[in-house]
This record gives C-alpha cells, sequence and structure tokens, in this order.
C-alpha cells in the first residue's frame, strides 16, 4: 500500500488562541522581553493593549484582531508595536537614544504597556475599541447588562511547548488516521480556558488529508473536514493555516494536558 510523509514534514506552527483566564482580576504585567518569533501568554497579553488603541491594533480582522488576539508575536504583531513605541516615542525611543520603533519589546516598551494595562478605563475590561464581544467572558461588548469582572482571583498563565510524542516524520496510509503532532500545555496560577487552535502547512494540505481532528487521551475534543474551504491560504505555495475553533477546552490551574492532532487521508491522495 502506497504511503505519504509530506504532512508530517510540512506542519511547522502550532498556535493556541487563549480567550479567557478564569477568576482573573489582577491588572497583567509584563515581566519578560518580547520579540518575534515567540509563543506565550505574555504576547496575547500585548496584542489586547495594542487593540485598544485604532493606531497601534495588530488587526482590524481575523487573526490578532480585538477579540481574536493569538499567543504567537509575528510579523503584524513587530508591526503593531513599532506603531506603539513611535506613538509614546518620549517615554520608550528617546530616552534609549533610538529615533524609530524597532519592534522589540523591551525594558522601556514593557513599562509603558504595564502602565497601561494597570490604569484605570472608562471602557469595559476586555472590551478595546471595536470589540464585538467581549476577549475576556465572551458577552457581547455593547450589553447593557455587561458581565462583571470578578472581584477575587488570580491571574493565569499558560505554557505551550511541543509533546515528544507522537515522533516527527510520520507517514500516513491512504484511508488511515493518524497521530502525528502533540502540544503539551500547562496551567499556572488559574484555570485556563483555550477557545481555538491554529496549525499552519507548508503545502495544500487539502491534497493529502480529508479529515482532522483534535483529541485529548482518548477523548475527542473537535473534528472537521478538511477541504479548500477549511483551509486559509496565507501565502499562496507556502503558508496554509488549519483552525479549530469554539473549544471551550480548559486546562485546569497546576495541571499538565496534551492535545494531540489527528489526520486522515483519504482513499485516493491528488497530485500536488
Amino acid at each position: 500500500m502506497k504511503k505519504f510523509s509530506k504532512l508530517a514534514l510540512g506542519l511547522f506552527v502550532a498556535a493556541l488562541a487563549v480567550t479567557a483566564f478564569a477568576g482573573s482580576a489582577k491588572a497583567y504585567t509584563f515581566n519578560t522581553n518580547l520579540s518575534m518569533g515567540m509563543t506565550n501568554a505574555d504576547v496575547m497579553q500585548m496584542q489586547m493593549v495594542l487593540n485598544m488603541d485604532a493606531a497601534t491594533m495588530v488587526a482590524s480582522t481575523g487573526a490578532g484582531s480585538s477579540g481574536m488576539e493569538t499567543m504567537y508575536f509575528g510579523a503584524m504583531t513587530k508591526a503593531a508595536v513599532i506603531k506603539f513605541q513611535n506613538k509614546y516615542a518620549s517615554e520608550i525611543l528617546t530616552p534609549n537614544g533610538l529615533t524609530s520603533g524597532t519592534g522589540f519589546v523591551g525594558a522601556s516598551t514593557r513599562a509603558k504597556l504595564n502602565a497601561m494595562a494597570s490604569s484605570p478605563s472608562t471602557s469595559t475590561p476586555g472590551c478595546p475599541v471595536g470589540a464585538l464581544f467581549n476577549s475576556l467572558t465572551g458577552a457581547p461588548c455593547n450589553s447593557t447588562n455587561p458581565t462583571p469582572s470578578p472581584s477575587t482571583g488570580n491571574e493565569g498563565s499558560l505554557t505551550v511547548s511541543l509533546n515528544s510524542t507522537p515522533s516527527t516524520n510520520q507517514t500516513i496510509d491512504y484511508n488511515q488516521s493518524k497521530a502525528i503532532y502533540g502540544i503539551k500545555m500547562k496551567a499556572t496560577g488559574s484555570a485556563i480556558k483555550v477557545n481555538r487552535v491554529d496549525f499552519n502547512f507548508d503545502n495544500r494540505i487539502y491534497r493529502f488529508v480529508s479529515e482532522a481532528s483534535l483529541w485529548d487521551g482518548s477523548t475527542k475534543v473537535a473534528e472537521m473536514s478538511v477541504n479548500t474551504s477549511t483551509v486559509e491560504e496565507i501565502e499562496s505555495g507556502s503558508d496554509y493555516r488549519l483552525r479549530f475553533t469554539d473549544l471551550n477546552y480548559t486546562v485546569a490551574n497546576g495541571v499538565e494536558k496534551v492535545l494531540t492532532l489527528k489526520l486522515t487521508a483519504p482513499s485516493i491522495v491528488s497530485d500536488p
């Protein structure tokens, strides 16, 4: 029986979108420098701050936009950081002898982010300008009865890494389902709810795969058909995104979880 191996080789990014920090009632503090290519909870919180101002928004629609912030520090996030640094040049750039933003989030940029993240605001927390839904509670931002912020609780963070199993360079027989990728997550300080997971491929995955599913052990978390309608083309010929949404998947405080991606090959695979 014929086999193919392009899938495991082509999978190069997995990004999680954490849409709720359960029980969070404290202002967020940025303690670590950030730069392009990083993936962590700090990046998502920074995107939330950047999206509070139309002049520094990461994106107006789609991934990175208000209510759809991600944990990945990509090119759009870097561009937004540069706008932020230029806007507050007197506080961020001038003290460091710089005249234009660099996109690197160092001590001065973090200090300004911390000031904005902790300063009082007349807007509802989680509802920056232009947001339709609260990124913390999921409630409509224009609701006449907004969900109140919790009065007690702790900040939470999520550590994400590649799980050792399944191993890379997997092969999948025609009409076979197989686990090819594992994401290890650990919540600290609070339970964390994960609502969206993105997987990016460097080829047209819909030519090789018919179904995709996410598993927590033997429990199926989500599944979807893989076709031209469900795979987003980011860059023609080199970057394609498979997105699982509305997961409502919770990682309890102090608990380590693994989400595994399984793919199913059709009975006949199209030529690339």
